[in-house]
């Protein structure tokens, strides 16, 4: 059994609500805040998260 880093899923979760927040906006937001809110966005998070995790 792999050692699952406990707050993983809420760094993900969090980065998910931000995404949701920015899309009940009204205004246009920037390119990059639409970039982070794609799913190659949240594949990147996930990559940066398990890199963090096996690093330690």
């Amino acid at each position: 059994m792999r050692n699952e880093n406990p707050y993983r899923n809420f760094w993900v979760l969090r980065e998910v609500g931000k995404c949701v927040e920015l899309g009940k906006r009204k205004r246009a937001q920037s390119e990059k805040e639409k970039n982070k809110c794609s799913v190659g966005g949240f594949d990147q998070i996930e990559r940066e998260l398990k890199s963090a995790t096996d690093s330690k």
